[in-house]
């Protein structure tokens, strides 16, 4: 799914993986799911405060990264591709598809069907497109 041309709100989320001093940040809804380091779950994006860990990926590793900054920005547009997996790594941090809803194995389920739909019946190619 993408928008272009609206105006949303999104979390600049700012980690660093002190092992490695690396930095990244994601820009995500409050409703997207991102990978917590410490459990393992998926849990919405708006729920992360200042010193929860999130995963990263560096060299084939995931590494426990701290989050450090957390600031609310707008932004022109959004993509939100669907992956086999349910997961995708954005900006090395491992997020998932979802959004709006906390339970990640209940979406990855329910989503299973569109899955299974796209693989019969291909996906248009605009969905397909990053701008």
């Amino acid at each position: 799914m993408r928008s272009v041309k609206i105006i949303f709100e999104f979390f600049a989320i700012e980690v660093q993986s002190a092992g490695f001093n690396l930095t990244s940040t994601i820009l995500v809804s409050c409703n997207h799911l991102i990978v917590d380091f410490d459990s393992g779950d998926a849990r919405l994006a708006g729920k992360f405060r200042l010193g929860d860990r999130v995963q990263m990926l560096h060299n084939d590793q995931i590494l426990p990264s701290e989050v450090i900054k957390v600031k609310l920005t707008k932004r022109q547009g959004f993509y939100a591709p669907l992956t086999k997996s349910g997961i995708i790594v954005v900006n090395r941090m491992f997020s998932s598809n979802y959004a709006t809803v906390s339970n990640y194995a209940l979406a990855h389920q329910v989503m299973g069907i569109y899955r299974w739909w796209i693989s019969l019946f291909g996906a248009s190619a605009s969905s397909e497109h990053l701008p």
